[in-house]
C-alpha cells in the first residue's frame, strides 16, 4: 500500500521541458540592410514563425502559437541592439509556458554576412517533453531561414 501511495504521488510530479534550436544563414547583403529590415518587419518575422499577432502595443506583442499539444497565448518584449534583434517572456495566458526567448543576430564572418537564429522555451506541462518543445522550435527557425534566404538572397 505504501509503494502505492508514494508511486501515485510521484506521476503528479511535473517536471519543466525546455528546448532550443538554433540556425545559421549566410546572406549576400550588407548587416546595415538587414538590421534595418528587421527593425521594420518585426510582424512578419513572428507571423513567419508561426504565430498569430492578437496584439501590439510599441515593443510589446500579444500572440496565440498552435502547437501540437494545444495552443498557447502569450505575450513578448522586443528589443534590438547595435547588431541583435530579440524577443523575451514577459506574461503567459497559458501559465505553463514559464519562459521563451529568441535572438536574431547578424554579424561578418569570414568576409560573409550571417544571421544567426536561435531560440529557446521552457513549458512545465506533464504531457509536454522536450522532444515536443525542440521540434517546434526548429520548425520556426527554419521557416525565418528560408525567410532570411527568400528576402536577402535573391
Amino acid at each position: 500500500m505504501r509503494c502505492f501511495i508514494i508511486l501515485l504521488l510521484l506521476t503528479n510530479i511535473s517536471f519543466a521541458a525546455e528546448g532550443s534550436a538554433t540556425k545559421s544563414v549566410t546572406i549576400k547583403k550588407d548587416e546595415k540592410t538587414i538590421l534595418e529590415w528587421l527593425k521594420k518587419n518585426p510582424d512578419k518575422l513572428l507571423i513567419e514563425s508561426g504565430n498569430e499577432i492578437i496584439k501590439r502595443t510599441n515593443n510589446k506583442v500579444k500572440i496565440a502559437r498552435d502547437t501540437g499539444k494545444g495552443r498557447f497565448i502569450f505575450t513578448l518584449e522586443e528589443t534590438s541592439t547595435k547588431d541583435t534583434f530579440s524577443t523575451n517572456l514577459i506574461d503567459a495566458q497559458t501559465k505553463e509556458l514559464t519562459s521563451q526567448s529568441s535572438d536574431i543576430k547578424v554579424f561578418t564572418k569570414d568576409g560573409k554576412t550571417q544571421i544567426k537564429i536561435e531560440m529557446q522555451a521552457t513549458v512545465d506541462r506533464n504531457d509536454i517533453d522536450n522532444f515536443d518543445i525542440n521540434f517546434d522550435l526548429e520548425q520556426s527557425v527554419e521557416r525565418l531561414a528560408e525567410l532570411f534566404k527568400d528576402t536577402f538572397n535573391k
